[in-house]
This record gives structure tokens, C-alpha cells and sequence, in this order.
């Protein structure tokens, strides 16, 4: 017995559809994930992340955002949720 087939989606199927979601979903070549909740110790790791690099990030031209700032990759249809973001330069 084979696996049950699955659909593949575009990205603009993906975006559409997560303008409406009440959660979050990752999208990679055509897949997409949800994204599970993070335990309290990854929160935790997070927080202690975010504090230590944006001490290093004073005065430089960057920000940092949250994991609620979608990030699309150039090489590849993805879309994702990282723990943090960081941006330099010209947004």
C-alpha cells in the first residue's frame, strides 16, 4: 500500500491562506507546515538570544524582529518563522 497522495500548493495559494490563518504555517517547495508552540526553556533561550545581540547591535544600522515576522528565502519557494530576524542596512 502506498502513501496517500498529497496535494502541492503555489505560493500564492500559501499567502492567501495564511492571511486568514489562525495559526502559523511554514511553506517549502510546495509544502506547507505548521509551526508547533515553543516550550518555555526555547522561550527562554530566545529571550536570552535577543538580549545579548541586541547589546551588540547598539548603534550599528540593524533591527531585530520576532518570530512573527515572515522571511521568504530568494533561493528557494519558502516562507518561514525564525525565533529572530535580523536586518541591516536599507529595509
Amino acid at each position: 500500500m502506498g502513501l496517500p497522495a498529497f496535494k502541492l500548493i503555489t505560493v500564492q495559494e500559501y499567502l492567501e491562506s495564511d492571511l486568514n490563518a489562525v495559526e502559523k504555517h511554514e511553506f517549502f517547495d510546495g509544502e506547507v507546515f505548521a509551526i508547533a508552540g515553543a516550550s518555555e526553556k526555547h522561550n527562554r533561550v530566545v529571550v536570552n538570544m535577543t538580549s545579548k545581540i541586541d547589546v551588540f547591535l547598539k548603534g550599528k544600522s540593524c533591527i531585530i524582529y520576532p518570530s512573527d515576522m515572515r522571511v521568504a528565502t530568494p533561493q528557494s519557494d519558502a516562507y518561514m518563522y525564525p525565533d529572530l530576524s535580523i536586518v541591516c542596512g536599507d529595509i
